[in-house]
C-alpha cells in the first residue's frame, strides 16, 4: 500500500471516529495498528499515532483539511508535479495506479452507493469519503490536458464538498457531474467502473 492511500485511509478513519475522547482515540488507534499489516511503514504509523496525543480543541474543520497534508508531509510524498494528465498517467508509483483505475474507482463508488449518499441531504458512507479524498489526492496538480481541467474542477468541489465532514452538500451534485465528466474523458475507466461493481 502507497503512502497516499494510507493517509486516505487514515483520513476516513478520523472523520468516522473523531478525535475528541478516548473511545474515539481508541477507535483510530485500531484503526492505525490494522496498517501495518498492509505493508504501510512504521513512520506512517508513528506519525499517526503523535496525531492521536493531540486532538484539536478548535478550528476542528481545518483539523480535518490538514490530516492528510500532515500525513503525507511527513511520509515524504509529495502530490504529483504538475505535468500532463492523461488516462494512463500513473498517479500513483507505489501501486502503479494510473489516473483511469482512480476514475473506475469512482464510478464503482457511484454504482455501489454514491448516486443516494452523495447528493443534497445525503450522507457519503466511510468508503465513500476514502474514496473521494484518496481521488483528489492522486488527480490534484496536473495540467496540460481537458483531463487535467476536468480533474482540477474535481478537486476544488470535493474539497468544497468536504466528506470527511461537515460535509457541504450543495457540492454533491457538483461533485457528481465532474465524476461523469472525468469518466466521459476516460470511457474505458467506466467500463472498467461497471466490472469491478460487479
Amino acid at each position: 500500500m502507497s503512502a497516499r492511500r494510507a493517509c486516505g485511509i487514515l483520513n476516513s478513519a478520523q472523520a468516522q471516529y473523531g478525535m475528541s475522547g478516548a473511545q474515539g482515540r481508541a477507535a483510530l488507534r485500531q484503526v492505525v495498528a490494522g496498517l501495518a499489516s498492509t505493508g504501510v511503514s512504521g513512520q506512517i504509523r508513528q506519525a499517526a499515532l503523535g496525531e492521536l496525543a493531540h486532538p484539536p480543541v478548535n478550528n476542528v474543520s481545518q483539523y480535518n483539511a490538514d490530516w492528510v497534508n500532515d500525513c503525507l508531509g511527513v511520509t515524504g510524498s509529495p502530490s504529483p508535479a504538475a505535468n500532463l494528465l492523461t488516462c494512463s498517467t500513473v498517479v500513483d508509483p507505489g501501486v502503479n495506479l494510473t489516473a483511469q483505475h482512480v476514475i473506475a474507482d469512482l464510478e464503482t463508488m457511484l454504482l455501489v452507493d454514491g448516486i443516494k449518499n452523495i447528493e443534497p441531504g445525503g450522507t457519503p458512507s466511510v468508503d465513500d469519503t476514502g474514496i473521494l479524498d484518496t481521488a483528489a489526492l492522486d488527480l490534484a496538480n496536473y495540467s496540460g490536458t481537458q483531463l487535467a481541467n476536468d480533474a482540477s474542477q474535481f478537486v476544488s468541489d470535493e474539497q468544497n464538498y468536504n466528506p470527511s465532514s461537515p460535509v457541504d452538500d450543495t457540492y454533491a451534485s457538483a461533485v457528481q457531474a465532474d465524476i461523469r465528466t472525468l469518466l466521459k474523458d476516460c470511457p474505458r475507466a467506466a467500463a472498467e467502473g461497471i466490472r469491478q461493481a460487479g
